[in-house]
């Protein structure tokens, strides 16, 4: 039960920041597609004036009819990704769905510390452990000899008229019985001996089992850890990166509008600085979902519901 509850909290999480990636990109675009909206007029102010060819202007509204045919798509497949979340989180599909903008902001929590005893896995492994014990202990118990106390307490009558039966209490006759009884196992063959023997190396082979999972897991955490580390590096160095080519686009943009630069560098920049939105989004889900993975290998993906 705990484990499909994992399984379900993961897939819950990982759809949803899949479906936040898709509203990021949508948000990105639409802002670039704001400015080209922008630049098609300048251009057609510069195509009247003969500054610029046909064929710039044309590349212009080429690139400007790409980026709205993007944002259509990926408004389609955000529609697809919250109607899937209402699906698996049993929410109306009348109601309406709103993602928080701050999830890539920070962690909600602290990474969880190395701690595999924790694990679903562990615990499963403790308890078949327990119950094997109990096992042991009930085949070493019928080795014992045991005393038992019995006793038996009883009314007997006979009547040739079925009427009298229980009307004539001369003919009834009271007996008991009390006793002991003893059982002292002497010889059954080998029978308890070989199942305990058998108890013996199943137990064996949990403590294997038990150790090699447990390494498994701290190895598993630990390589979470650091795909977790080396993508907060990636996400800080893109982050100055959506930065740097978003400020190159608008210094591109206002020398372009101003006849300064020429229409290759403007598209160049623009292609750039979507890259660089893309790239930067793409590696937050990432980060997200090797966080997940981390929680999940540490045997602490439940917490982040608390």
């Amino acid at each position: 039960m705990e484990k499909s509850r994992e399984n379900t909290v993961y897939d819950i999480a990982q759809l949803y920041y899949m479906a936040m990636l898709t509203g990021q990109q949508i948000q990105y675009f639409a802002e670039t597609l704001g400015k080209l909206d922008t630049l098609t007029m300048i251009a057609k102010e510069h195509l009247e004036n003969q500054l610029i060819l046909q064929v710039d202007f044309d590349r212009i509204n080429v690139n400007r009819t790409n980026l709205q045919t993007e944002v259509s798509n990926l408004n389609l497949m955000f529609i697809q990704q919250l109607n899937m979340l209402k699906y698996f989180t049993g929410i109306s599909e009348d109601d309406s769905v709103i993602l928080t903008s701050t999830v890539f902001d920070k962690r909600v929590m602290e990474y969880p510390a190395l701690n595999p005893e924790n694990h679903l896995i562990i615990r499963e492994i403790d308890q078949q452990k327990k119950l094997l014990e109990l096992q042991m202990e009930l085949v070493r118990a019928q080795n014992l000899p045991y005393l038992a106390a019995f006793g038996d307490f009883s009314y007997n009558s006979q009547q040739n008229d079925f009427g009298k039966l229980f009307s004539d209490r001369k003919g009834w006759l009271g007996t008991s019985v009390i006793g002991l009884s003893l059982n002292v196992p002497i010889f059954n063959g080998g029978q308890r001996y070989y199942q305990q023997k058998q108890y013996m190396v199943q137990s064996r082979e949990l403590d294997l089992t038990r150790d090699y999972t447990k390494r498994l897991i701290e190895t598993g955490t630990r390589n979470a850890l650091i795909k977790v580390r080396s993508l907060e590096q990636t996400a800080e160095m893109q982050k100055r990166n959506v930065k740097l080519a978003s400020d190159v686009y608008m210094v591109i943009s206002d020398q372009y509008s101003r006849g300064y630069s020429p229409l290759t560098d403007l598209l160049s920049a623009e292609s750039a600085k979507i890259s660089s939105q893309s790239s930067y989004a793409q590696t937050l889900v990432q980060l997200k979902i090797a966080e997940l993975d981390l929680f999940k290998s540490n045997g602490n993906l439940l917490d982040i519901l608390k």
